[in-house]
């Protein structure tokens, strides 16, 4: 069902937005017509949806099925049709998606016995294949064109030219497959783990070592996008913010110097750029971005929802929080939120927590009934985290935070004795390292409140040590990824003190 959604939503995107249109290739009077119906318009979204209103499937469920797989099959065979230039992709995706189209009917030219149109064609797509450096299509190309000019012309020029430039590109070809290689290597242990970035940097810097020689020499857009990601990995990994502000702000230079235009290079890097400003407190410089890199990440694509976390965060850090709810609003309602990955939906859902948090302390005025406090549940909360409830050392963290937190807002002060134990043990099975230091102290901060009777002084005097501790610790050294503290852990102790019955110092 869900590739079934995804592929409605391309549709809806492009020239066949239109229902009408697409019902001139699906009969919408057929069973597959009214599934597609019914998707499209948004008024499905599960097989027991479909079961529900298309009343001959709740019988047969092998129909149903039957039915979906066709479906698939045509959209698919629908997807060759599509202008991608009204999919609001960076002009270097616009050029993939035609080129290998192109690439696609040259073949077919060729196989079908037209192969003077095909042969012309290829050399067409070679000028742009070059122009925008895919460099894998490219060779691909030449593969035909050598073949053709030697088995078919017999000419020994076009042969040899295209043989040297095969023999350069296959060395390019193989330096851009190694350095994606690398940082794959390097990232596949932290996309569903938000936990210490300790082991990065001498992985990232290996790596690089090994790539780095050649730089200066290639410069093709794959090489250069995995090479300097690599290298950015080194002082991300060692909290060096200002260094990676600096690498950010040169490889946009390079990219954007490009005789093309590609969104995914700078997405990559104003992400970076704006993450470094978050532990760097260069609140100003980020806000003062935003017209630069806004339209680069078109609306409720992964990208789009990873810089609004950094747009949340940065207006959480600086105590701008209405304008956070603003952005937490925005993404909360958008029709996307539910097709991405659980590191998408579950990194919202823990900010959504800590916005009703907010809303109850007072930080935040909500007037939409959908989001005031009278409709979160902590229980459902908890429970719809399953990802990051197994990230022990990571987005776990802020998950235990805000229960305990929220109990106090509410005033369940009876329930957090308990609380406190198994908040105690979770501190000293996870927290005792020194990648998670700053969290472990803030624990037993939170611990001192229920051992002072819930009394502001006593708190304050047990807890003295250890804010003095976790301020030689500040966030922009912290070994911990920036989504862990979602508010800053001095701030929240100023939030929890104020939660207390007994607020007299």
């Amino acid at each position: 069902m869900q590739d079934l959604i995804e592929l409605t939503a391309l549709f809806r995107r492009t020239k066949f937005n239109n229902l009408k249109l697409l019902e001139t290739i699906i009969d919408p009077e057929t069973q597959m017509g009214r599934v597609f119906g019914l998707i499209f318009r948004q008024e499905a979204e599960t097989d027991d949806d479909l079961r529900r209103l298309i009343p001959e499937f709740a019988a047969d469920s092998n129909k149903l099925y039957t039915v979906k797989s066709k479906l698939k099959d045509r959209l698919l065979d629908l997807v060759f049709l599509l202008d991608f230039k009204e999919a609001g992709f960076a002009d270097r995706q616009q050029a993939f998606n035609e080129c290998t189209k192109r690439m696609a009917s040259a073949v077919m030219l060729i196989g079908r016995g037209a192969r003077s149109t095909g042969i012309n064609l290829l050399e067409q797509l070679l000028r742009q294949t070059r122009r925008f450096e895919f460099t894998e299509l490219t060779l691909d190309v030449l593969r035909t064109l050598r073949l053709h000019y030697s088995l078919m012309e017999g000419d020994e020029k076009k042969f040899e030219t295209a043989e040297k430039e095969m023999d350069r590109l296959e060395e390019v070809w193989r330096l851009e497959r190694r350095a994606e290689s690398l940082y794959a290597a390097l990232m596949v242990g932290f996309v569903q783990k938000k936990a210490d970035k300790s082991t990065v940097a001498a992985q990232a810097e290996s790596s690089f070592q090994e790539i780095a020689p050649y730089l200066d020499e290639i410069k093709s857009f794959k090489f250069q996008l995995f090479g300097r990601l690599l290298e950015l990995a080194i002082y991300d990994g060692r909290h060096n913010y200002r260094m990676v502000a600096d690498l950010c702000r040169d490889a946009i230079g390079f990219f954007e110097q490009k005789n093309y235009q590609s969104g995914l290079s700078l997405q990559v890097f104003y992400y970076n750029l704006l993450l470094s400003c978050l532990f760097l407190r260069s609140f100003d410089e980020a806000q003062a971005m935003a017209p630069r890199y806004s339209s680069l990440f078109a609306e409720g694509s992964f990208n789009w929802y990873k810089v609004y976390e950094l747009n949340f965060l940065i207006a959480m850090h600086c105590g701008r929080y209405q304008e956070a709810h603003d952005v937490w609003q925005t993404v909360d309602r958008h029709p996307t939120l539910a097709q991405q990955p659980a590191v998408i939906t579950e990194m919202w859902q823990i900010f959504g927590a800590f916005q009703h948090l907010l809303i109850r302390t007072g930080h935040i005025h909500a007037d939409d009934a959908q989001t005031t406090d009278a409709t979160f549940r902590m229980a459902k909360f908890i429970n719809s985290l399953v990802v990051f409830s197994r990230d022990k050392r990571g987005m776990n963290i802020p998950v235990m935070v805000i229960h305990f937190l929220y109990r106090m807002a509410e005033g369940k002060f009876e329930l957090l004795a308990d609380r406190a134990e198994s908040l105690e043990r979770y501190r000293k099975r996870h927290l005792d390292h020194p990648d998670t230091r700053r969290s472990d102290l803030f624990f037993q901060m939170l611990l001192q409140l229920p051992a002072s009777g819930w009394k502001r002084a006593t708190a304050l005097a047990a807890t003295a040590e250890l804010r003095s501790n976790m301020q030689q610790t500040p966030l922009e050294k912290a070994n911990q990824n920036h989504e862990i503290e979602v508010v800053p852990y001095e701030t929240l102790w100023d939030i929890a003190l104020g939660l207390l019955p007994d607020k007299q110092a």
